[in-house]
């Protein structure tokens, strides 16, 4: 491992100290945002379709058309319930699909959402169709592309409107107050969902822009720390293969095996008549870790069973690891331990479990 010159140590616990200053903001993940779907346009377009029908089961009415019209400022003149309102989905023929097709007396509204793609549809298309609809409907054609950032200036639109997902958010929440007392507060809360989640995708309420200037200013440093811990890692890693040869069974010893996990741990596996205990010597930036645990179908009394055995040939007590209860510590040490200390405590574990396996 080559050596790290003193000042680029410093420049290290420098930059880990102003990274320590940076805010961070408890993780507040919508349910959008666990199901890992808060990009895909098709499902942000089915959740607008049912809130977007009046009479469907969230009990807001029409919350989302009039705040739609709002955010457009446009003058529905329509009474309060807005009559009998259409929603489509994926609507047109010849491959043309418009994502939204919402018609209420007196307009035919057609809508292009937009997540995360760039606007490569063909509008003039989108347009015509739009207008043959509200032609035979005897109504006002509106034609909107709904984005979740503003269009870049110069953007050609032919006759559509562009409509933030931030203006309708807007209207929505100004609007909320009057239906809250009849909505049904599970759909309540999954408009709220809906909207926090696309608050988060645009970079609004839940971006933490004093972590990412961080990063941005300090990139090319934290490429210097990450490239020197990986090589300590790797340093580390090493020691294992090493540890192996000095505690090597036969390989004519069936009872146990060996093998190496994730570069950083060496595991023996005890095979029991029911089930496998194990013992993983571990090396760490902390240190050194032993751990003796049940795996697969051998039971708690077992594992506690070998333990006891294990500290008693050693002179100690197993105690649950502070980080996974299952398991028991056998050993620390310390990354400056003489690599013999180790072998020899794990030696003592592998011929004590050994005796012990019939």
């Amino acid at each position: 491992m080559s050596t790290i010159a003193p000042n680029e140590i410093w420049a290290h616990q420098r930059l880990l100290e102003l990274h320590e200053r940076v805010p961070r903001p408890k993780l507040n993940r919508s349910f959008l945002d666990i199901s890992g779907y808060p990009h895909y346009e098709n499902v942000c377009s089915n959740i607008l379709a049912f809130f977007f029908q009046p009479d469907n089961e969230h009990g807001l009415g029409n919350l989302m058309l009039r705040a739609f019209f709002a955010a457009l400022d446009l003058d529905s003149d329509l009474d309060g319930s807005f009559g009998v309102v259409s929603v489509e989905r994926e609507v047109g023929s010849d491959g043309m699909r418009l994502d939204l097709v919402v018609e209420c007396p007196g307009f035919v509204i057609g809508i292009e959402n937009k997540i995360g793609a760039n606007l490569h549809n063909d509008l003039g298309r989108y347009s015509r169709f739009i207008d043959k609809r509200s032609r035979i409907a005897d109504a006002t054609a509106v034609k909107v592309i709904l984005t979740l950032k503003p269009l870049p200036a110069g953007t050609s639109l032919g006759d559509f409107r562009a409509l933030t997902y931030e203006a309708l958010f807007s209207q929505i929440k100004a609007n909320l107050g009057r239906h809250v007392q009849v909505a049904d507060l599970k759909y309540l809360a999954y408009l709220n969902d809906f909207m926090r989640t696309l608050e988060s995708l645009r970079g609004g309420v839940m971006e933490n822009k004093e972590s990412w200037t961080f990063f941005k200013d300090n990139w090319e440093k934290i490429d210097s720390l990450m490239s020197d811990y990986n090589r300590f890692r790797e340093a580390l890693n090493q020691r294992i293969p090493q540890l192996w040869s000095l505690v090597k069974v036969p390989e004519s010893e069936t009872r146990v095996r060996q093998w190496i996990y994730a570069k950083s741990c060496l595991v023996n596996d005890f095979q029991f008549s029911d089930g496998v205990i194990a013992v993983d010597t571990c090396i760490l930036p902390s240190g050194w870790a032993m751990t003796l645990f049940a795996r697969r179908s051998a039971t708690k009394n077992r594992r506690d069973e070998v333990a006891k055995s294990v500290g008693d040939k050693l002179g100690i007590s197993l105690i649950p690891s502070a980080t996974q209860a299952q398991r028991l510590v056998a050993g620390e040490f310390s990354l400056d331990e003489n690599l013999d200390t180790v072998a020899g405590r794990l030696r003592i574990i592998i011929e004590e479990m050994l005796r012990m396996v019939p």
